[in-house]
């Protein structure tokens, strides 16, 4: 008995059963027959979805809930399945089904999760909960679907599980379902092989159709470059006057990177030196500030010391007059006593003499009368009064000044607006916008070499950018597209590019000189006016001759021309010209050709026009059918030309006007308020001086009167001066005799201590004096420490500049390094030019033109390679400026070359891996290939012996039809016959009756059974409508191929249940295990089949 046969199915609430209906089946074959309605489907049906499989394979209902019994919420289903792994020999799956209404509270998400995955996609009436167990432990469907593929149960694949409703699908499948249902019954390794072999058959096919596309590209790629193949003597000129350019270019640059590593050597050696004097002067200005502090030091010590002898004098002259110090300037003799007394006595006769006179002077005034007084105060408060009128307030005039003023400064405000940048001279802003946008070393060189002018009282030279005059911003952007790359050149005549050269030599500046014949400035025709041509480009500039002249060598400004938008959309763009628009355009471009060519007398192969912002270029390829069209967007806004339009006029107009006659007449107002206010303030001053005096005379004279009116009644009294005089004198002549006798006890106080202070001030002075001579020192040193200090100072500020200088040298010697790089880079790109067959008819060898262009510089100095490099840049900017469209085709080519070897390598890459696909194909194709051919022929012979034994005349073949190259149409073909006087045809509804298709369909599983790998089959009701003998003979071979002898290669055979309505009647089945299910009236019990 195989792994995952059936040993049993249980079912309890299921269709037609009630309560728990058990069937035990054995090995072998397993009848199960009964009358229509009495429950056969429903032990099908229960196989299938205990097992987990999808509704659609029993093709009876759309939602489980259908198949639980009527009346009921719930329903289980157990199936038991043969397990030599499982520790009883038996796996148990059990499926618990809950309809809607009756769903537990503790339903989980994971139910709710395996219900959705059995219902996907079906439309659910009645909403189901599912729970399933493993060996009555909860599991999920994940898990029993795993268990399938592990026991090889196969319930979706029609030859294993062939529900009634399914037996016309059968034979309606097609010839490749039939032969992938085969392979994945008898080895699911097969299938995955198949469906690997298809894979890489995809991939192949993709890598061959990848290889042809690959090689129509290279085809195209090829034929394009033969057809771009024109050579010219100027793409030859251009081609040999970059390679002299580079040349020079590299032995300039090696020169140069040259005598920069020998500076930056130097350098190098420089810094170290000066490191080092750094380090020794470092040492020696260390040591020469140690021995200045030191005797910095020793000089205080010497003063402290000084300081402290003066300080110890000082206490001893104090404690004899406190008020005398030692190193006083005061004059102690003025603190004797005697002298002392001596001035009080004096003081006091002074003041007795002065108490006389003011008693006199009293006595006087007091004899004038307190009438006059009061009259001449009386006529000072008039003058007072009178003078206080005259004085006048200041206020208003000061706050009419302030108005005027903050009007003054509103108007210079709105003055300063209109002599902004915007009203500077026009050439100024160009020149400057064109240094903006110009690099850092172009804009260096430029600045430098306007200072060097100027500091040499030198003319500049005119740059190109200074002598263009256009009017109109898109006339501007137009003007500025063209001539970009000149505008920073030096104009020169031809006779003054040598007197100039060492200039142009030591600033770098690019120079351009006039042609040697003018250019003929073309004029607009009647014809071109047709088109809508408004003018020429040169119409636009005002510039001298000279400049007019050089530009239109350059940039073609006298025959590149301006069409006007409207009229240009009108003639070619309208929708009654739109589907003749290509002709049109080559009738313009041929009449500007010829107009254009006529007027300059020479052919015109390239027109450059503008309409609008857009630039148009058409270039015709002489004696070809080659042309170039393109067409470009300039911007609207140019970055250096200014539009003069806008310049020129009078800036003062009529606003200006208006605030600067404002501004006069506030400026007249408020020279009027300050010249009236510095008059009042004049007339005021002279007034507060009078009245002051006034004033001052009035006090004095009230104080008289006030003094004469509180002595009136006093009067002097009588007082005997004489005896006055003689009692101060005696009084006197006592204090000044007592002063003498305390200034002698002095005087001799002083003299015992005269002595020491001697000593101590002599000592202090010698303290003084060597102080003194180490401050000379201590000057001459610090004049030694500065002197130091500075030479540090400048050795390090040269070590600064010699760092500088050594970065500057070595960011020299990396860009002198990148310049010989790009340029060896361009003379290798120019070798693999001249080695392409661009320039097969050249009969010239890279290295020989190489050689002789190196053989002209080996004498050249620096100066002359300069000179040199002037001359080849300008010849090749000519050659490119002259046939920009050829190097056009140059860049053409070598793209279309470098295209075309990717596409070679892609190629290469792409045919490796279809001969690394197509080995691995054709081997493993191999291999699957006699598998699968090795099962074809058992199947085959055994469908054929089996339909001979199943009637008289009967016969049926399995062909297999697999092709390499067509790999995914790979398909198994039943031919069946059953007459034998018919041919084979195949089984298909429109050959076979549906009895022989039953039949067919029977032998076919009959003859893949025992090479397949199923634990059992299961077929119902595939009986029905056949005839009797075919019904025998089925059964016949049935019961035969079970009870057949195993063999090692067949160690068991599987198990089939066979749904009937009716038993066969006379035929011995006692091979079979029978089963017949009881449902219906009178079973009242649940019985165990």
């Amino acid at each position: 008995m195989r792994n995952g046969s059936i040993r049993y199915i249980s079912m309890e609430n299921w269709m037609a059963y009630t309560g728990p209906v058990v069937v035990h089946s054995t090995p072998g074959v397993n009848i199960i027959a009964a009358s229509n309605g009495s429950g056969k489907s429903a032990i099908v049906c229960a196989i299938a979805l205990s097992l987990g499989f999808d509704l659609s394979i029993l093709s009876r209902a759309d939602n489980i809930s259908s198949f639980v019994k009527r009346g009921c919420m719930n329903s289980t289903l157990k199936v038991g399945l043969a397990d030599d792994d499982s520790s009883q020999g038996v796996v148990h799956i059990e499926r618990r089904i809950f309809l809607a209404t009756n769903l537990p509270n503790e339903h989980s998400q994971s139910n709710k999760a395996n219900s959705s995955n059995q219902n996907t996609g079906h439309k659910q009436k009645i909403p189901v909960r599912n729970e399933w167990f493993l060996d009555g432990k909860p599991t999920n469907l994940s898990s029993i679907k795993s268990l399938h593929k592990r026991l090889n149960i196969q319930l979706d694949n029609l030859l294993t599980f062939l529900a009634q409703a399914n037996v016309g699908k059968f034979a309606a499948m097609t010839q490749q379902q039939l032969f992938r249902s085969t392979l994945e019954a008898i080895d699911f390794k097969l299938v995955d092989e198949l469906d690997n072999l298809i894979d890489l058959s995809q991939n192949l096919k993709s890598k061959v159709f990848e290889s042809k596309l690959l090689q129509e590209s290279l085809n195209a790629c090829n034929k394009k470059l033969s057809e771009l193949k024109i050579i010219s003597d100027t793409l030859i000129k251009v081609k040999d006057a970059t390679l002299y350019m580079n040349i020079v270019k590299l032995k300039l640059n090696q020169n140069k990177l040259s005598n920069v590593k020998k500076a930056y050597e130097t350098t190098r050696k420089r810094i170290g030196d000066t490191n080092n004097d750094i380090y020794s002067h470092e040492i020696k200005h260390k040591k020469l500030e140690a021995k200045y502090n030191k005797i910095k030091s020793g000089s205080k010590s010497l003063y402290d010391l000084a300081k402290n002898n003066i300080e110890h004098a000082n206490k001893i002259m104090q404690q004899d007059n406190p008020s005398c110090i030692s190193n006083s300037m005061n004059d102690s003799g003025l603190n004797e006593p005697v002298q002392k007394a001596f001035y009080d006595s004096l003081a006091m006769l002074n003041s007795f003499s002065n108490d006389i006179q003011r008693q006199e002077s009293k006595m006087q005034i007091s004899e004038e009368g307190e009438q006059t007084l009061r009259e001449k105060i009386q006529s000072l408060n008039q003058d007072i009064n009178s003078l206080k009128s005259k004085l006048s307030d200041v206020d208003e005039i000061v706050g009419a000044i302030a108005t005027n003023k903050i009007k003054e400064d509103s108007i210079r405000y709105n003055l300063k607006k209109f002599t902004s940048n915007s009203y500077d001279d026009p050439m100024k802003l160009q020149f400057e916008a064109l240094l903006k946008n110009l690099s850092y070393v172009k804009r260096d060189m430029i600045m430098r070499y306007n200072r060097y002018c100027e500091a040499k009282s030198i003319e500049p030279k005119k740059f190109i950018v200074n002598d263009i005059k256009v009017s109109g911003v898109l006339n501007c952007s137009i003007v500025e597209n063209l001539i970009w790359n000149y505008l920073d050149c030096i104009l020169l005549h031809s006779s003054e590019f040598e007197d100039n050269l060492k200039l142009i030599k030591d600033f770098k500046l690019p120079t351009v000189t006039a042609p040697e014949r003018n250019n003929v400035m073309c004029k607009v025709t009647d014809k071109m006016k047709s088109y809508g041509v408004v003018s020429f480009v040169h119409e636009l500039v005002t510039a001298s001759d000279l400049t007019i002249q050089v530009l239109s060598s350059l940039c073609d400004i006298n025959e590149a021309f301006i069409v006007d938008e409207k009229t240009y959309n009108r003639i070619f763009f309208s929708n009654k010209n739109k589907s003749n628009s290509e002709n049109l355009f080559s009738e313009f471009y041929k009449t500007m050709l010829q107009e254009i060519s006529n007027q300059i007398g020479e052919r015109v192969s390239e027109i450059k026009y503008f309409v609008g912002n857009k630039k148009h270029v058409h270039k015709h390829f002489y004696k070809s059918n080659y042309f170039m069209d393109t067409e470009m967007e300039i911007s609207n806004k140019p970055k250096v030309i200014v539009d003069f339009s806008n310049f020129g006029k009078d800036s003062r107009n009529e606003e200006m006007m208006a605030l600067e006659n404002e501004l006069d007449e506030v400026r007249s107002t408020l020279y009027d308020l300050n010249k009236k206010l510095n008059e009042q303030n004049e007339l005021n001053k002279n007034t507060n001086r009078k009245l002051y005096t006034l004033t001052k005379q009035k006090i004095t004279l009230e104080k008289s009167l006030n003094a004469i009116t509180s002595n009136d009644n006093q009067k002097i009294s009588a007082r005997t001066w004489k005896h006055d005089l003689n009692k101060l004198k005696m009084s006197r002549l006592k204090h000044i005799s007592n002063s003498i006798v305390d200034t002698a006890k002095t005087l001799l106080i002083r003299i015992q201590n005269a002595s020491e202070m001697k000593n101590i001030l002599i000592e202090a002075n010698e303290s003084y004096d060597e102080y003194c001579s180490k401050v000379v020192e201590i000057d001459e040193m610090s004049n030694n420490v500065g002197i130091s200090k500075n030479q540090l100072d400048e050795l390090k500020s040269s070590l600064t500049l010699l760092q500088n200088t050594f970065k500057e040298q070595k960011e020299r010697i990396d860009l002198y390094s990148n310049v010989i790089n790009d340029v060896k880079q361009a003379i290798n790109d120019s070798e693999q030019l001249f080695e392409s067959d661009l320039f097969e008819e050249s009969t010239n060898n890279f290295n020989e033109v190489k050689k002789q262009f190196e053989n002209k510089l080996i004498n050249l100095s620096d100066s002359d390679l300069e000179k040199e490099l002037i001359k080849a840049e300008e010849h090749v900017k000519k050659l490119e400026t002259d046939d920009f469209e050829e190097i056009q085709l140059i860049k053409m080519i070598q793209d279309e070359r470098t295209q075309k070897d990717k596409l070679k390598q892609k190629i290469y890459d792409n045919r490796n891996e279809v001969t690394t696909v197509s080995e691995e194909l054709n081997n493993r194709y191999g291999i699957w290939e006699s598998n699968v051919k090795q099962l074809v022929t058992e199947i085959d012979y055994k469908f054929g012996k089996y339909m001979e034994y199943i009637g008289d005349g009967s016969g049926g073949q399995v062909r297999l039809d697999v092709d390499i190259d067509n790999i995914k149409e790979a398909k198994m073909r039943i031919l069946v016959k059953f007459d034998r006087e018919k041919d084979l045809l195949p089984l298909t509804t429109s050959y076979q009756s549906g009895g022989e298709r039953g039949v067919t369909t029977m032998v076919y599983i009959l003859s893949v059974q025992n090479l397949t790998n199923n634990p059992f089959f299961v077929i119902d009701e595939i009986n029905q409508g056949l005839d009797s003998h075919y019904e025998r003979n089925l059964m016949k071979l049935l019961l035969a191929s079970n009870t057949c002898e195993e063999d090692s290669e067949n160690p068991s055979t599987p198990q089939y249940f066979i749904l009937t309505p009716q038993l066969i009647s006379g035929y011995d089945l006692s091979k079979a295990t029978l089963h017949f299910p009881l449902n219906g009236p009178g079973i009242e019990q649940n019985i165990e089949i």
